[in-house]
């Protein structure tokens, strides 16, 4: 199932890309472009407002579905379905109407990340987010595939790791960081930070 969500990504993104054009297209900047300077232990820090309505968004939709998760009854059944289909179907679980569910909440997610992504950089392109799909699939290949906590934190740390590695080398190796820390963890950790 693996390989055919990362094919069927593919020929989404192909299609489009015949549909809408090879061209990135500019994207109005619907948030005031405003930057704060904080001074944290002597060094300036720029922020500017749109990377803070980013970050508010990302930790409300997170903690939103966390508690959709842990304290629905269409999360639970969400969960038993990906863990057993089998057992969940015994249980009187309807496993096609939770997965439909459960494709839903994700197309719904990646179209929400692919606007912010769209108005962080101010366009859009057919194939804008095909290097960050798979370092979102590192990192929850990092959090064990199982939590979404443990998945943040795996982005984290590979955002870390990225950026603390382009400050001594060049930024074309940026990618060669992340997935050299993801290969890392698995050989000393397989079941990633769970």
């Amino acid at each position: 199932s693996l390989l055919c969500t990362i094919g069927i990504s593919m020929l989404i993104k192909n299609l489009a890309q015949i549909v809408f054009g090879p061209d990135t297209k500019p994207v109005l900047n619907v948030i005031d472009n405003t930057t704060f300077t904080l001074n944290l232990f002597g060094a300036n820090l720029n922020i500017r407002l749109l990377q803070i309505v980013v970050i508010v968004l990302v930790i409300v939709f997170a903690v939103a579905l966390t508690l959709f998760f842990n304290k629905t009854k269409w999360g639970v059944m969400l969960r038993a379905v990906s863990q057993n289909k089998d057992a969940s179907y015994l249980m009187g679980i309807s496993v096609k109407r939770t997965a439909l569910l459960g494709n839903c909440i994700g197309c719904g997610f990646g179209g929400i990340a692919g606007i912010l992504l769209a108005l962080y950089y101010g366009s859009v392109s057919a194939t804008m987010g095909g290097s960050y799909s798979t370092k979102a699939f590192a990192a929850s290949v990092l959090g064990g595939l199982v939590d979404i906590r443990f998945s943040a934190l795996g982005g984290l740390c590979i955002g870390i790791i990225e950026n603390l590695g382009i400050i001594f080398t060049s930024a074309t190796f940026r990618d060669v960081f992340a997935f050299a820390f993801l290969i890392l963890i698995l050989i000393i950790r397989p079941q990633g930070f769970v």
